[in-house]
């Protein structure tokens, strides 16, 4: 349906307006906007101002014609489809929709075929949305087909979208994915090429692959930094709303109001066709009434920015203070290069060591760049969000039923980032408001762990230091050294905000409050495998049962992994025993442990963990050896006569927790072998696993062995180098780069993908499943405001006393209605020859654990 703008209210008319900055028409608006603050203010209009803002999209317009040019005047013969397809734009549109996902490419750290694909969709949508307007006016219509039959290989196509367009949209022929690489090539070489101060080729070895991406250059991360509204050509194509988001109808109906904005999200992130004739056949028979019901109440949940956190976290990034999550302003300082007699008089170890230790400190640097420049893109999006009295964030879900805000800039990122939200609508805390206030904010803090202790506990912790609290919230950057050390220090920030608000009022039940209140699942992964299998032993772990305190699964299984370690330091073998010394005087406790334990549910095994060991525990040492506050790495140890980077240390401790971990939960691993065998059958016989989830939506399970096809192309390099394989051109150098890009699925089936994911797809379906009853549970109970991340349900503190029950209530309900073993079950042999069928796994025995129980167990979710 096309949305009439002949009425539309001044908000609706900015919402539309902030939509069509973002596609390639806003450079004209983007223009015209930066003449007016140039008229209006003066001093907008810097030399680097001029370079990157005003002259960026003229630069790289301008290779873009010659391009067009270049290409259009190589004689006769077949023109290519990428000239036929941007010579129908202006070049400085071509530039903005160039420029800004090259930027996000870099900021996201993208593969540069990544890069390629979204530029090459970006430019399709343009042509789609361009043949939407044709059909608006016949007359027009038809002077620019007589026109576009005129250009070799594109008319067929373009009569083609004309026709189809006016049919059905959703029947416009797609691009392959190498013809979208080919149209988007063109454009990044133009931004490579006009902009090689800011942009730059740089290829990175991950294993065995070699991947080039694009990053910013030191240079260009300096000046973004310096000029305060830079990011504003660089605006992200889905940003909050300023208005209520449209509502889900069907696939690709909802939230955005821009024709081009709008087709680039649909209800269900998947990309299979197979998969999306399912959504639209559920949504049209009215199978998923109840999936849209509750994924539209989440998006008209009405937020706005929490300005006094927003100035905190301005000037803690400013001051590039050491707060845990916080993006670091500066970056590592690189060590002066060695003079050539000191070069010659080191050994190969000694080069070596120096080599990686110097490549670390890059690496570090280009991750601190990235993530620099997002941060500056964030606080201009919160700063310009802050203007508004409420915004709102689209949704949608991923092919598991999962709902994501499709908005970068929204509730479910980093602390930093989370803190700044709060809801736009107030709530009387009433009687028990305060207490959840208090509850929460303690869960935030996590002061000695004090989460994991009783709700009176948390209480007397909130009592215990209320003028810290009330310190905090008077004088933020003067107490910081406090309350940066917790565990979530903005959104504990947040919380002292509003708790020193309420005491100032006399600690009133007639306080409004704004903050949302968060209750988080005890291991989701695992509850939900205890209440589908009604096991008694794992559900009683993760606090589906009355107790006095909450349990804490992290806990038990760390001191299981220290008891077995320290058995270790008797092994007859040396090596194990030094092993067991180094994990043991490093600390083996719950953090060390808790992603492991986290992510076992999901099928995470000894070879996922030791990477997250690395990745959570030892990489972030290596750092503080480069910045100096520490002289060496404690978990490595001599291999060979060499360091070994913390890996044997890594994979021991892996080992360890691996098996202490199976031998807690072990019915969680019937469950998940269940899975995989159902998963493994079908792949054996080329097919998917589709469920319908306790909502009525169809999740398939589909891993298909893709067709590659190997793509040469051309790509400015500013480093000059004289090889065979390049050629030169004019100053530059080009140089060729060879992309493997996946054009279509095929019909084979990934069987060790379909094997190795379908527990973590299963169980996100699951806890996906939860959510969304939860929130239709409780709008039927008059509470519409939510603040979600997949087993984290928050809402009003004066809200919650009911909220508590609703979430327990909701989660009781799906499992006596629905057993997902049985679903799948019965899903597979409805495919399956009968032959086939023969090998699929009987279903899980269950246990004796009754549901009703998790209706008293206040620490199910708390």
């Amino acid at each position: 349906m096309t949305l009439d703008k002949t009425n539309l209210t001044p908000l609706a008319q900015a919402q539309l307006e902030m939509e069509t900055r973002a596609t390639a028409d806003g450079y004209k608006r983007f223009q015209k906007h930066q003449k007016q603050v140039a008229d209006n203010q003066g001093d907008y209009a810097t030399v680097e101002g001029k370079k990157l803002v005003s002259g960026s999209i003229p630069l790289v317009a301008e290779e873009i014609q010659k391009y067009i040019d270049s290409a259009g005047n190589g004689g006769k013969g077949r023109t290519p489809f990428a000239l036929s397809v941007l010579r129908e734009f202006e070049p400085e549109a071509l530039a903005y929709i160039a420029l800004n996902y090259v930027y996000m490419g870099t900021i996201r750290n993208q593969a540069l075929g990544h890069i390629h694909f979204n530029v090459g969709q970006a430019v399709e949508t343009e042509v789609i949305a361009k043949t939407i307007e044709l059909e608006r006016s016949v007359k027009v219509a038809e002077r620019i087909q007589s026109k576009l039959a005129q250009q070799g290989s594109l008319k067929n196509k373009l009569k083609a979208f004309k026709k189809l367009a006016k049919e059905n949209l959703d029947n416009l022929e797609i691009w392959s994915n190498d013809v979208r690489v080919k149209v988007a090539e063109p454009l990044i070489n133009a931004v490579l090429i006009a902009l090689p101060d800011i942009f730059e080729l740089y290829t990175q070895n991950i294993k065995k692959d070699t991947i080039k991406t694009i990053h910013l250059t030191r240079e260009a991360v300096e000046l973004l930094t310096s000029l305060e509204d830079a990011s504003a050509w660089l605006d992200p194509l889905h940003r909050p709303m300023v208005v209520m988001p449209r509502r889900w109808e069907d696939l690709d109906t909802g939230c955005y109001y821009d024709e081009r904005a709008k087709r680039t999200v649909k209800l269900v992130r998947t990309f299979s066709h197979e998969h999306r004739r399912m959504i639209r056949k559920a949504i049209k028979s009215g199978q998923m009434d109840y999936a849209l019901e509750a994924i539209n109440t989440i998006q008209e949940t009405p937020w706005a920015i929490n300005t006094k956190v927003l100035e905190v976290v301005k000037e803690a990034y400013d001051r590039d203070l050491d707060i845990a999550g916080l993006p670091k302003k500066t970056s590592l300082p690189v060590p002066p290069k060695l003079e050539p007699e000191v070069w010659t008089k080191m050994d190969d170890k000694e080069k070596k060591g120096h080599r990686l230790h110097l490549s670390g400190i890059h690496e570090q640097n280009r991750r601190i760049l990235s993530e620099r420049a997002t941060m500056d893109r964030d606080l201009e999006i919160a700063e310009d969000l802050s203007r508004y009295e409420r915004f709102y964030l689209p949704q949608n879900m991923d092919f598991r039923g999962r709902v994501y805000p499709i908005p970068h800039f929204n509730n479910q990122r980093s602390d930093h980032i989370k803190g700044l939200f709060k809801f736009a609508d107030g709530m009387p805390l009433g009687e028990g408001g305060a207490f959840w206030l208090a509850v929460h904010l303690a869960n935030c803090g996590d002061f000695e762990k004090v989460s994991k202790k009783s709700f009176d506990d948390r209480i007397k912790w909130v009592q215990d230091n209320e003028q810290d609290i009330l310190d905090a919230a008077a004088d933020p950057l003067n107490t910081i050294l406090w309350w940066g050390e917790a565990d979530s220090p903005f959104c504990f920030l947040a919380a002292c905000f509003e708790y020193a608000e309420w005491v100032e009022s006399g600690r009133s039940e007639d306080f409004i409050s704004y903050l949302p209140v968060a209750l988080d699942g005890s291991n989701s992964g695992l509850q939900h495998y205890s209440a589908s299998m009604r096991a008694e032993k794992e559900a009683a772990l993760v606090s589906l049962t009355p107790t006095d305190k909450p349990m804490d699964l992290y806990q038990i299984v760390a001191d299981r992994v220290k008891e077995e370690i320290t058995k270790d330091l008797s092994s007859d073998d040396e090596f194990i025993r030094k092993l067991a010394s180094v994990a043991l005087e490093n600390g083996v406790n719950r953090a060390l442990v808790k992603r492991n334990v986290m992510t076992y549910a999901y099928s995470s095994a000894q070879f996922g963990f030791r990477n997250q060991i690395i990745e959570d525990t030892i990489r972030p040492l290596d750092t503080l050896v480069m910045i100096g506050k520490k002289t060496h790495n404690p978990y490595e140890i001599e291999v060979d006569g060499q360091k070994d980077g913390g890996f044997k240390v890594a994979n021991y401790l892996a080992g360890k927790i691996y098996r202490s971990v199976t031998a807690t939960v072990s019915k969680a691993q019937e469950g998940m072998d269940f899975f995989k065998a159902v998963a493994g059958v079908l792949a054996h016989e080329e097919l998917p696993l589709v469920w319908t989830n306790p909502l009525g939506m169809p999740v398939m399970h589909k891993y298909s062995v893709w067709d590659v096809k190997k793509v040469e192309l051309f790509l400015f390099d500013s480093v000059k180098k004289t090889t065979h394989n390049k050629a030169k051109v004019g100053d530059t150098t080009l140089q060729r780069v060879v992309a493997h890009i996946r054009t279509k699925p095929s019909s084979k089936i990934d069987k060790h993908k379909a094997r190795s994911a379908v527990a973590p797809n299963v169980i996100h379906s699951m806890d996906a499943a939860h959510l969304l009853l939860t929130v239709l549970a409780s709008k039927d109970e008059g509470y519409a405001h939510f603040c979600l991340i997949h087993d984290s349900f928050g809402t009003h503190a004066g809200a919650t006393e009911r909220f508590f029950q609703i979430i327990r209530e909701a989660f009781v309900e799906m499992y006596e209605a629905y057993d997902p073993f049985e679903e799948i079950l019965d899903a597979a042999k409805e495919v399956l020859s009968d032959k086939a069928a023969e090998s699929l796994p009987q279903a899980p025995e269950k246990g004796s654990f009754d549901l009703n129980q998790i209706l008293s167990a206040d620490y199910a979710f708390a």
